[in-house]
């Protein structure tokens, strides 16, 4: 757990709230400061641990018991994200798998400026499809497991199980954020992409993917999928923001409480059907409508 590798504890009663506010205090996530979101995300991790540890009476008290969240009230999101629905998602993945190609294909001056009519060797037409099968696989791997930009780039061929029913990804604890092993299902249609994306022979700890789609080239993406990008006042649609769109869907399609916990890997359910929920793409009307 990366609190305990932070804070350098060996023991049960070298967790204080002391030390670990301090700790957060410290940390930060792409050279900024954690945001009030990650930072109850931290706590509530640990706390679930020392709670655990007086529970099955291994210490006694709990020494966190004064260790806080911050209110939801409290906290103002940096970086607003919104879900995309289904449809969107399913433009975003054909925008992302064919706009490296077209890219090379259009024409940067002259009277055909503008439009996709360039010359392109078939070397350098066949390095951008595979370019952009590359980015579809991320985009479905963000989109249907919830992982973060650093875990599908730590993502390894050995990680994945595909010859199982149903499929599996086995996350290594060093490679997660809450430096934790998981085990999640892979949906039918990532289990197919990546079977195809597979090379023949593979290395187990080759990486699934070369590299993850930067903010530019989303943008881009975006833009080809006729998704607005957005804004602080109608929040972002960003590769992270897929986690949401993952969380909102598997909520539309009435997946249960703690199935859909479970696969976001959320230590507090409140994470799940907050913080990762986007209201405005539920279906209240259908279900208000059918009461009787």
């Amino acid at each position: 757990m990366r609190i305990i590798e932070g804070t350098e504890a060996e023991l049960l009663r070298d967790l204080d709230t002391v030390r670990i506010l301090r700790f957060l205090s410290g940390l930060r996530v792409m050279e900024r400061p954690l945001s009030g979101i990650t930072r109850n995300e931290y706590i509530v991790s640990i706390k679930s641990f020392t709670s655990w540890a007086v529970q099955s009476r291994r210490i006694d008290p709990d020494p966190l018991i004064t260790l806080k969240r911050t209110g939801r009230k409290a906290i103002k999101p940096k970086h607003p994200r919104r879900a995309l629905t289904m449809a969107e998602i399913g433009r975003l993945l054909e925008a992302t798998t064919r706009r490296p190609l077209l890219e090379v294909q259009t024409v940067r001056t002259g009277k055909n400026k503008g439009k996709p009519v360039g010359r392109v060797s078939k070397e350098a037409r066949d390095k951008m499809i595979q370019l952009g099968q590359e980015r579809r696989v991320s985009c479905l791997l963000a989109y249907w497991t919830g992982l973060r930009r650093n875990e599908i780039k730590r993502l390894q061929w050995r990680d994945i199980d595909l010859d199982v029913v149903p499929a599996r990804t086995r996350l290594r604890a060093e490679t997660t954020k809450s430096r934790r092993a998981d085990v999640q299902v892979i949906h039918p249609q990532l289990a197919e992409a990546l079977r195809e994306w597979q090379p023949k022979r593979v290395r187990k700890n080759q990486a699934v993917v070369s590299s993850v789609p930067g903010m530019t080239v989303m943008k881009l993406d975006l833009k080809l999928a006729g998704i607005e990008h957005g804004n602080e006042q109608i929040s972002y649609a960003d590769l992270h923001a897929q986690r949401m769109s993952l969380s909102t869907s598997m909520a539309v399609h009435r997946l249960s409480p703690r199935v859909r916990q479970a696969h976001m890997r959320h230590a507090d359910p409140r994470l799940t059907d907050v913080t990762y929920m986007d209201e405005s793409l539920l279906p209240v009307a259908d279900e208000l409508y059918s009461m009787p």
